[in-house]
């Protein structure tokens, strides 16, 4: 974002130089159209110079499309990355939203990670928690242990209170 910050920067900063260029020149075509008209009344003794300052006017008048041309290219160039640089920064803003909310959820279940009751994964940038089948099931039965109770009441307290979230639950036993 820096470096297109500086680049958006340089182009205003050349945009303004051909700014200041287009009015030196539409200052220098003014005074040659004048200069020119002078000659034209004189016309028989000043052809010669009629006939300079005439391809002086078409030399001058053709910088002025080419940097008039310069300067559109520029401002078509500094439209684009601002809207780049925007739509970065919203992307940015978003990430980091997210990544507060997973760190946030890791702190609500700290307690549970740290006794080994549960495990937190991120898949597909979304957040999966694991509750170990040996925490909640002894081996062959499809009976929730004590132990697999508390845990999954602590899991639903903390789920509860984001009521904004959609949750998906996957649940088996061993093939006991």
């Amino acid at each position: 974002i820096k470096g297109q910050n500086e680049t958006i920067q340089m182009l205003n900063n050349q945009l303004a130089t051909i700014e200041k260029a287009i009015d030196g020149l539409s200052h220098t075509l003014a005074n040659t159209d004048v200069k020119l008209a002078r000659l034209q009344q004189d016309a028989p003794k000043n052809k010669a110079e009629i006939e300079r300052l005439n391809a002086e006017r078409w030399r001058l008048e053709k910088s002025l499309r080419d940097v008039v041309a310069d300067r559109d290219r520029f401002k078509a160039s500094a439209a684009e990355l601002t809207g780049a640089l925007s739509e970065m920064a919203k992307r940015k803003a978003a990430s980091e939203k997210r990544i507060a909310q997973f760190r946030d959820l890791l702190n609500r279940f700290q307690k549970l990670i740290d006794a080994g009751t549960l495990q937190v994964k991120i898949a597909d940038g979304r957040m999966v928690l694991v509750l170990p089948t040996d925490v909640l099931f002894s081996s062959g039965s499809a009976a929730l242990s004590e132990e697999g109770h508390g845990a999954l009441q602590q899991v639903a307290q903390i789920l509860a209170s984001m009521p904004e979230r959609k949750f998906q639950v996957e649940g088996h036993t061993d093939n006991v």
